[in-house]
């Protein structure tokens, strides 16, 4: 199975500890996919190979993104991976939504299973998003607060979010 975005950029994840390109963007239907081959994401060492790949390979590029070969987006799931192996710091919201919407990219480009649905679910992604991203929602900022049950779920979803992007890079589980 081969999956490639209409239109996509490189950009950076910081997964395990590691930095991995991958080429991200709009695939059929408007859904986010990542390329992919062979049930595996592909992945590059540098933002220049991956876009380099991507113009040989006749990929179109989303320059409304404002990613050229010298630009790269990050999404780091530093803090997020951290909070999950019980690390006392406040889990970081950017990084957690971050890694919930790219598992749910993985698994929709590979068709995965990840559990992220549900009312309660449904309801702590809204509060990432509110909390990444206030002025979305009308507001200037939102103070991020968990409920036990609330907090319960988003350390199973991104239990399984780290699960699905390990599979999707073709890492062992347990790491």
């Amino acid at each position: 199975m081969s999956v490639t975005p209409e239109v996509g950029q490189a950009i950076v994840i910081r997964f395990d500890g590691a930095d991995t390109v991958v080429w991200w963007g709009s695939g059929p239907e408007g859904r986010e996919v990542l390329a992919a081959e062979g049930g595996r994401l592909l992945t590059w060492g540098s933002v220049e190979e991956c876009v380099a790949h991507a113009s040989e390979a006749g990929w179109g590029v989303d320059w409304d993104a404002g990613i050229s070969n010298d630009q790269s987006t990050l999404q780091d799931f530093t803090s997020a991976q951290r909070r999950l192996s019980g690390d006392p710091e406040p889990l970081n919201p950017q990084s957690a939504l971050d890694l919930w919407n790219f598992a749910t990219d993985v698994a929709h480009t590979l068709g995965l299973q990840f559990h992220d649905g549900g009312r309660v679910a449904d309801l702590c992604h809204e509060k990432l998003t509110k909390a990444t991203v206030p002025y979305a929602f009308g507001l200037t900022e939102y103070a991020l607060r968990w409920t036990p049950a609330e907090l319960k779920v988003v350390r199973r979803v991104l239990g399984d979010a780290v699960g699905v992007v390990r599979t999707g890079l073709g890492v062992a589980p347990g790491h």
